[in-house]
């Protein structure tokens, strides 16, 4: 996939940048043919017909290396770093003034070892195919939760983005790990609505503390309840009772390995999560 803040001039095949089979085709593909038929040429200019090395003449040495500079950022385009090692040594070999030295490199050799060097690292080279579907996942993950939410709740943005490379890259039950990160920062939240100390995340309370504090808060009479509970008793009731479904069909399972996840469960989980943490997102936050 091709990245939107990355120009098609500037294109790599780095991590991390998304690359279309159209523009590996258009940018790269010419690379390819480049680097291949410049050193064909040479490997059939430095042998005979029989295949034995030829001896070059400085004029001809000059015109390798000019043809091996050309080919040198081709090769760095597409991040074969240990064949521009090699082509190095090809050219600081041609920059010697003694012929007798040159000759004795075998320049013919050394030609077919880049080329080697090239076709190995191409190997090397392997590139994921991400479909159309899935492809928002990975490149934009945090436009799936969407800006309110994640400006209420900055902390789990992290989560969200690697929910979004696993669902995309076929790991869904390590998207659902993730998940279940995000909606604890959710319970979090629901417990810090409480005004109890006892609850703060910084002592690490689990979620069976903090959702049988909801329980009993939920149990009092109206009166007697936190400011913001008796405000919304519906939203409060109905959070607390997500949270705990939560914890027992997903949390509890994905935390203690007890489950694995197919790609639709994993999206319908990421959904769920979504749906919940933007709702969770209008009245509460960090």
């Amino acid at each position: 996939m091709v990245n939107s803040a990355c120009s098609r001039e500037a294109l790599s095949f780095l991590p991390g940048h998304f690359v279309s089979l159209y523009d590996m085709l258009t940018f790269y593909a010419h690379k390819f043919f480049n680097i291949s038929s410049s050193l064909t040429s040479l490997e059939h200019a430095l042998t005979d017909d029989a295949g034995h090395p030829v001896i070059p003449t400085p004029e001809f040495c000059l015109i390798i290396s000019e043809r091996l500079r050309r080919t040198r950022p081709e090769c760095l385009a597409i991040g074969l770093t240990f064949s521009v090692r090699q082509l190095d040594r090809v050219l600081q070999i041609l920059e010697e003034t003694d012929m007798a030295v040159i000759v004795q490199a075998n320049l013919s050799g050394s030609i077919l070892a880049l080329s080697t060097r090239i076709q190995d690292e191409l190997q090397e080279l392997l590139f994921m195919r991400l479909t159309k579907e899935r492809e928002p996942y990975y490149s934009d993950p945090r436009k799936q939760f969407g800006k309110p939410t994640l400006e209420k709740f900055p902390s789990i943005v992290s989560d969200v983005e690697s929910a979004g490379e696993c669902y995309a890259t076929g790991n869904p039950t390590a998207c659902v790990f993730h998940l279940m990160r995000v909606m604890e920062r959710g319970l979090h939240a629901l417990g810090k609505s409480l005004n109890d100390p006892s609850l703060d995340p910084k002592q690490n309370p689990n979620w069976q503390k903090i959702l049988g504090r909801c329980t009993d808060e939920l149990s009092k009479p109206l009166r007697d309840r936190s400011d913001l509970w008796r405000a919304d008793e519906l939203f409060f009731s109905q959070a607390s009772a997500h949270l705990m479904a939560v914890k027992d069909a997903w949390r509890n399972p994905t935390m203690h390995v007890e489950q694995n996840y197919d790609d639709d469960q994993a999206l319908a989980v990421f959904n769920a999560v979504r749906g919940f943490m933007s709702s969770l997102s209008i009245k509460l936050s960090e």
